[in-house]
C-alpha cells in the first residue's frame, strides 16, 4: 500500500479570471532543484512552487487563450493536461526542458508543450 504524505498546498499568488487561488486538478509533477513544476489538466499554464516553502506559487502560460469559466464547457475545451516530464540536457538546452503532453482523448487534448526557459522561477519571492 502506498502511503500518501501531504506535502504542501498548491496556492497561487494570482489566478487566471473566473478561478480559484490553487491548482484544482494537478496532473503531473516535476520536482526540480528548488522548485516543484505541477501541471494541471484544467489549465493552459504551468504551476511553479518554492520546494520546502508555503508560499503561494505562481503560473506560467504554455498556451495563449483562455478557457471558459462554466465547468461543462471549460472540459469541453480544455487541453487536458495530464503528464509532465523532465528532459535532460539537449542541444542549446544546457538546463533541459520540461515536456507537457495532452491525454490525447480529443484532438484539442492532443497538444504538447515544451517549456526549456527556466528564468521564470527566479521571479518567486524569496
Amino acid at each position: 500500500m502506498i502511503t500518501l504524505t501531504k506535502v504542501r498546498q498548491l496556492d497561487l499568488s494570482a489566478a487566471t479570471p473566473g478561478r480559484p487561488l490553487y491548482l484544482s486538478a494537478a496532473s503531473g509533477l516535476v520536482c526540480l532543484r528548488s522548485f516543484n513544476y505541477v501541471v494541471a489538466d484544467d489549465e493552459l499554464h504551468l504551476g511553479v512552487f518554492r520546494a520546502n516553502s508555503s508560499e503561494p506559487g505562481h503560473l506560467v502560460r504554455l498556451f495563449e487563450g483562455e478557457l471558459p469559466d462554466c465547468n461543462a464547457d471549460r472540459k469541453k475545451r480544455k487541453a487536458d493536461f495530464e503528464a509532465l516530464t523532465l528532459l535532460p540536457t539537449f542541444g542549446n538546452y544546457p538546463d533541459g526542458a520540461l515536456l507537457a503532453l495532452g491525454s490525447g482523448s480529443r484532438p484539442n487534448r492532443r497538444l504538447g508543450a515544451l517549456q526549456f526557459d527556466f528564468s521564470f522561477r527566479h521571479s518567486l519571492t524569496r
